[in-house]
């Protein structure tokens, strides 16, 4: 059954997966019962539906995590939230830690190797934020370390901030904006915001064109 899984996967024609699938629903006839979706056999059986996610994961909890949900209950589906949440801050940080600079081994100009670095916004100091899926005043970081400065930035007004979340949060509620788009679509919207900045003219351009570090510092920018 797993074969034929992959095999239906593996496929990138849509009439010749269409086919597989009933020919995968003739031959498994008699198992289609266990599955979630027979037209979706990779969505594989009804154990998968039970999804464990977990927050910070501390030492010796992942072994428990494992045996419980892959090897007593049967489900693939247990994730933390590193996957979507720490990776994509640590691979975006990589991305911001690029420099064009000259290489001397080389002889010429050349985009330097990436770091790994943990970034993180100064919310203390902002006089503008946008909140996309976060609520400094519900979780992660926010509560005991960032929510106490917001607070007093928004009552001596030095602070406006807009949030773009489905959910009308707690943070949303204290938003100079509150953007209540549809449930995966940040994508969509922040493309959107990009090609609107991009035709009017909104970005700026100066700042953007110094490459490096010393570039910027000849321009007298601070960054």
């Amino acid at each position: 059954m797993a074969k034929a899984v992959k095999e239906i996967l593996d496929e990138k024609d849509k009439e010749k997966k269409k086919a597989l699938v009933e020919e995968f629903k003739t031959k498994f006839k008699d198992n289609l019962h266990t599955l979630i979706d027979p037209d979706h056999p990779d969505l594989g059986p009804k154990n998968n539906q039970f999804v464990f996610m977990w927050g910070r994961m501390k030492g010796g909890r992942s072994d428990f995590v494992k045996r419980f949900v892959k090897d007593y209950f049967g489900s693939v589906n247990a994730h933390g939230h590193k996957t979507v949440c720490q990776g994509s801050l640590y691979f975006v940080g990589k991305v911001m830690s690029y420099q064009w600079d000259y290489d001397e081994k080389d002889g010429k100009m050349k985009w330097t190797k990436e770091k790994k670095f943990y970034w993180q916004c100064d919310t203390a100091n902002s006089e503008f934020i946008i909140f996309v899926g976060a609520s400094p005043f519900e979780g992660n970081y926010g509560p005991p370390l960032r929510a106490g400065k917001i607070t007093e930035n928004l009552v001596n007004k030095k602070l406006k901030f807009a949030v773009i979340n489905p959910r009308f949060s707690k943070t949303a509620a204290k938003a100079w904006r509150w953007i209540p788009i549809l449930p995966g679509s940040e994508g969509a919207f922040a493309m959107g915001m990009i090609r609107w900045i991009i035709e009017n003219k909104k970005y700026d351009a100066r700042y953007l064109t110094n490459a490096n570090k010393a570039a910027a510092k000849v321009d007298g920018e601070p960054t």
